[in-house]
Formats: C-alpha cells, structure tokens, sequence
C-alpha cells in the first residue's frame, strides 16, 4: 500500500519510472492499438487521487489555474490557440503537473493505467472546488458519479493496492 501523506520526490520518482522497461510496460499495456481495455478504476480510488489534489499544495495550485483556465474557456468559446493570447494565458506548467501526478498515482497505486479514468476523478476534484458538489465523500458526488462516469469507475467497493 502507497503511502500519500508524503509525497516528496514524487516528480523524480516518476521519471525514474518512466525510463524503466516496467514503467514503459505500464503505461502501453493499455495504450491505443495494444488491443487491450483497462478495466475501471475503482471509486474509492477516484476519491483518493481527488482528495490527494485537494490536499497537497502543488497540486492544489496547479488544481486551481486548471480551473482557472477552463473559466476562461468557458466565457470565450471562440478562444482557439491560434489566438495571440492563447499561448500566454495557458497554464502549461499546470497541465503537466496534473498530468505527471496522476499518472504517479497510478503507478503507485498499482492501478491498470487508463488515462481518461484519472481525468475523470480530477473533474470531481475541480466541482468540488468550485463549490458544484459539497464533497467528495458525499452522497452528492457518488450520485454524480455514477450518473456521469460509470464507464470509468466501478462501484462495487473495492480499491487496487
């Protein structure tokens, strides 16, 4: 089992893993074209990593310009990157952040890596933020869930290790 309070080192730790034979077998077993389909995340997992991005600062930070971002989207919805500010105004740094972490948590969570699943568990992360879903423990979010992403979580209690 994954320790998560501390999670110093965890940039490096994915680097490492990444250049390793297993972590390359990792994160293709399930890649587009291996003919493969990863099975679900379970849901108590999903509500880790959200709790994880809540929790932790760089994270957090980086949590929050992605929501930022997405605001920005939301009120300009001809905002395309061939505009001039585009490119500035986009949290890049933020982006691979998010993304190196949940890839990192995955790994460390012995979880079959599928991409979309992890997003999808960032997604309550940010409702839970922007105040659209009380918590992530709450009836609220599993409902939501489970309307929302049943092809992406599996409910039935039980958590990879």
């Amino acid at each position: 089992m994954a320790d998560f309070d501390d999670i110093t080192g965890w940039r490096d730790e994915l680097k490492a893993f990444r250049q390793s034979d297993e972590g390359k077998a990792y994160f293709e077993e399930y890649a587009i074209g291996s003919g493969k389909i990863a099975p679900k995340m379970p849901f108590e997992n999903a509500l880790e990593l959200a709790e994880l991005m809540l929790r932790h600062e760089e994270i957090y930070q980086a949590l929050l310009k992605g929501i930022e971002w997405n605001r920005i989207l939301e009120e300009r919805p001809n905002f395309f990157h061939d505009h001039p500010d585009y490119w500035d105004l986009n949290p890049l740094e933020s982006h691979e952040t998010r993304n190196d972490f949940m890839d990192w948590y995955a790994f460390k969570s012995g979880l079959p890596y599928k991409d979309a699943a992890l997003k999808m568990a960032e997604f309550l992360a940010r409702r839970v933020e922007r105040k659209e879903l009380p918590a992530l423990r709450s009836p609220q979010a599993e409902a939501y869930a489970r309307s929302n992403f049943a092809k992406y979580f599996e409910f039935d209690g039980k958590q990879s290790r």
